[in-house]
């Protein structure tokens, strides 16, 4: 990942790749992968896993740290449309003993006025009750953390094969 030195940590996607999942989580990147691929991501970025950290205190109060919220402000304006998902990506989802993909938040189709709101959620349900029964049973070594990533949501316009009720190909 390309050295930061904002405070918040917050990285665009395109900056992470796979060494950088204690930062950005395995779906932050992940995402970085593929933008370095060149596949099609939709623009965004990553709230690391350390921004998550030194906001704890805040966010059991259910606040962001002003900094954090005033740069997340900042960042938002850039989105064309104004809508956003707000992805949860744990720097622990998968290994060969434990998968966490799936369990923590994710919200789509967010805008500005509850998105401080969705990103606390995406935090607080690392230490929600079906992830830490998951954890308790599972015996994890590493103390949980995770990122949250935002993205620009992309309308699509035609329907795939898979979201189709008679694909193509099976008439």
């Amino acid at each position: 990942m390309a050295p930061s030195t904002h405070v918040c940590r917050i990285v665009d996607l395109s900056e992470v790749g796979l060494t950088d999942v204690g930062l950005a989580g395995c779906k932050g990147a992940n995402l970085g992968e593929m933008i370095a691929a060149g596949l099609p991501v939709p623009a965004g970025f990553v709230i690391t896993a350390e921004a998550a950290r030194r906001a704890k205190d805040s966010v059991c109060a259910s606040t962001l740290p002003t900094a954090l919220e005033e740069v997340l402000q900042r960042r938002y304006l850039l989105v064309p449309d104004g809508e956003v998902a707000v992805r949860s990506s744990a720097t622990a989802e998968d290994s060969t003993n434990t998968s966490f993909a799936g369990m923590n938040e994710t919200f789509t189709n967010v805008r500005e006025p509850e998105l401080l709101q969705r990103i606390i959620d995406c935090w607080e349900s690392l230490f929600g009750e079906r992830v830490a029964s998951y954890r308790i049973d599972r015996k994890p070594f590493d103390e949980p953390a995770i990122a949250v990533s935002m993205q620009q949501m992309v309308a699509w316009t035609e329907p795939t094969s898979c979201s189709r009720s008679t694909p193509l190909h099976a008439i």
